[in-house]
């Protein structure tokens, strides 16, 4: 019964350019929903006005690593990720933390699907 798109996921390049169009749209009162790190992506996700749900992210690794991860008991026992703190990264990021590490999966508990997601 609901209208619009569920999924529709954008790439950035940079771990700081996913964090810049975070903190660009939270000044604008824009928060996101749902900020999971799966592994094999660092993800943001938004609901607009109109119910479409967009992915904002940016690949952790290559094709090939992810492709090593998914094979991986610790993948399989939590195929979603774990929830990461946006103004923490960006605190690291813009304290100039390199990226290969702030696109490091943390440690933590797998993460619910929230229900703004859409999947319940």
């Amino acid at each position: 019964g609901e209208i619009g798109d569920n999924h529709v996921a954008y790439t950035y390049a940079s771990a700081g350019d996913l964090l810049a169009i975070y903190a660009r749209l939270k000044r604008t009162g824009i928060e996101a929903y749902w900020p999971v790190h799966h592994g094999t992506t660092m993800s943001l996700y938004y609901a607009d006005p109109d119910g479409n749900r967009m992915e904002f992210q940016v690949d952790c690794g290559t094709v090939q690593e992810a492709t090593a991860l998914m094979r991986t008991p610790a993948f399989a026992s939590n195929p979603v990720g774990v929830m990461f703190d946006p103004d923490e990264l960006l605190a690291r990021f813009e304290a100039g933390e390199d990226e290969q590490t702030l696109l490091g999966q943390p440690a933590g508990p797998p993460s619910p699907i929230p229900a703004a997601h859409g999947l319940t």
